[in-house]
């Protein structure tokens, strides 16, 4: 859906303003959650190609340019993703989508305006004769994502103050999450002399990392500006599936900052980047959260990974009281019959029974077969027990709910 908060839309498709046009492009990875900045929380990588492979043309058109969509599929297909935004600029009338609130609390006769100008200035300078001069950062916005480089121009020239007051910090970010290198080549290039602080530059290349906008990190490479960037850039490049990111930092030469990537590669829920990770030759970080999120969520299969990797597992008990807490008894049978060290007292699994927020009674059960009483005698209560032990004195057999699959 689309983010009013950071103008950004997760499967949608980035279609060119000026044109009701989409271009092939490979199929999408699916969508992952991310762990990062409250006020990004949606990817525009994967924006762009969904929309481009649900319209890939047929062979024999194919090469032959942008291929043109009827209009009633490109209402149905805004309705779908909900952004007002980019319907309102291609002047598609979608009765389900109604201004989204920023625009109507904050929005100025500008603002609206700018979003009117895809294909021509008449719209703002019809305002600004009307008195309406004053533009909020959602018309900058829309100016950078859509690319309105004509509009940029005319205001830097009848109105540089303001322009440069709005365009300070979120040119450089908003174009570098939606790669538009031609809003950034004409700031730098042009009148306007884009030299932003190295925060901004962090917080675009780090963005543009982010939702694998190459062509943007190359151009922040090749600018002839300091490169600055943080962890920030391989994590969410990594939870949000953007390889083509991963790989341009690999081989970009660039010194790179490395936080605890396999936590978050954990957290993106599938081998892929795990193996990518393990491969690729760069220092691997992490800590208990990677095992910690796994147990959580269940996920078998990257357990296992963790288990016969050459990574040497980092844990301790909080493995499987979340996994209690989340009812993930596949979680628990696993750890139970892996063979490792995992100590733990019935008055800690009580407790996380208490604050279980999915599946007490599945987990409590489970933890039955192990001979859990709410009525043993304190000594059991607090006596400390192992998962190793424990299966090799049941024998490799324990009645419980939570086979694995």
């Amino acid at each position: 859906m689309y983010d009013q908060s950071s103008g950004q839309s997760s499967t949608a498709t980035l279609v060119q303003a000026e044109k009701l046009s989409l271009r092939s492009s490979p199929p999408p990875p699916p969508s992952a959650p991310t762990a990062l900045q409250a006020d990004h929380q949606e990817t525009i990588g994967t924006s762009k190609k969904l929309g481009s492979a649900m319209t890939t043309p047929p062979p024999s058109a194919r090469g032959s340019g942008p291929v043109e969509l009827p209009q009633e599929l490109v209402r149905l297909f805004l309705e779908q993703v909900g952004d007002w935004e980019l319907a309102t600029t291609l002047g598609v009338r979608c009765p389900s989508l109604s201004m989204t609130a920023p625009w109507q609390e904050f929005a100025t006769p500008l603002d609206k305006a700018i979003l009117r100008s895809s294909t021509s200035i008449t719209p703002v300078r019809f305002a600004i004769a009307h008195a309406s001069t004053r533009f909020s950062q959602w018309g900058t916005r829309v100016m950078i994502r859509f690319g309105y480089i004509h509009v940029l121009e005319y205001l830097l020239q009848h109105d540089p103050h303001q322009l440069r007051g709005q365009c300070r910090r979120l040119l450089p970010v908003v174009a570098s999450a939606w790669g538009r290198v031609n809003v950034l080549q004409w700031a730098r290039e042009g009148s306007y002399g884009l030299d932003p602080d190295s925060t901004t530059i962090a917080e675009s290349m780090d963005e543009a990392s982010r939702h694998g906008q190459v062509a943007a990190l190359d151009f922040w490479k090749d600018s002839g500006l300091t490169p600055s960037y943080t962890e920030a850039a391989l994590l969410s490049a990594t939870i949000q599936r953007q390889k083509a990111s991963l790989e341009w930092w690999r081989n970009s030469g660039l010194d790179l900052k490395i936080g605890p990537v396999l936590d978050y590669a954990s957290k993106e829920g599938t081998l892929e980047y795990l193996d990518w990770w393990a491969n690729s030759g760069l220092p691997c970080p992490y800590s208990k959260a990677a095992l910690r999120y796994i147990s959580q969520m269940g996920n078998i299969a990257l357990l296992d990974w963790w288990k016969h990797s050459r990574f040497k597992m980092d844990y301790d008990k909080d493995v499987i009281l979340i996994a209690t807490r989340y009812g993930q008894t596949r979680s628990l049978t696993w750890w139970l019959e892996s063979g490792l060290d995992v100590e733990y007292r019935f008055f800690d699994i009580e407790e996380a029974l208490e604050d279980s927020v999915m599946g007490k009674d599945e987990s409590q059960k489970w933890w039955e077969g192990l001979g859990y009483d709410v009525g043993m005698s304190q000594t059991e209560w607090t006596r400390v027990r192992n998962f190793k032990v424990q299966w090799k004195e049941l024998g490799g057999r324990v009645e419980h709910r939570g086979r694995r699959s």
